[in-house]
């Protein structure tokens, strides 16, 4: 088998799980009621390159759990490289599966991430290191 086809499956493998993790699979029909989960989280800082470019209040703010999409939505404010982003989740229970970027311009960037222990839990987590960027969670 050529590495090129071996590196189109395995891209594709990995856009299954970021569509699974965000909700979007394919055929599936989803409701949309809407209930929000309280967490811990007090506070969330926006680093990039060693510097804080902003520090938001994350007090009372809740996981989504939009039935298809279970996510937590930070606003990251103006004079920030992206407007917000918005923590993909597997459950209410706060497992992490991916990121979403959403840019100043319009659109979004999505990665999925393969956290570890407790980073990969909302309620514990510390940190997100994606797209050049640092979120520092203070609970």
């Amino acid at each position: 088998m050529q590495l090129s086809l071996i590196t189109i499956a395995k891209e594709a493998e990995e856009q299954d799980k970021l569509n699974q993790c965000m909700g979007r699979v394919p055929g599936q029909f989803c409701i949309t009621i809407v209930e929000h989960y309280p967490t811990n989280i007090r506070q969330i800082e926006l680093i990039q390159r060693g510097n804080q470019i902003t520090m938001v209040d994350a007090t009372g703010v809740p996981i989504t759990d939009a039935m298809c999409s279970v996510y937590y939505n930070i606003e990251l404010g103006n004079g920030t490289p992206y407007r917000s982003a918005k923590v993909y989740l597997k459950n209410t229970d706060g497992e992490i599966c991916g990121i979403g970027w959403e840019k100043n311009e319009g659109g979004t960037i999505e990665q999925l991430l393969n956290l570890i222990g407790e980073e990969k839990n909302l309620n514990t987590i510390t940190k997100i290191d994606s797209m050049g960027m640092t979120l520092k969670f203070t609970h």
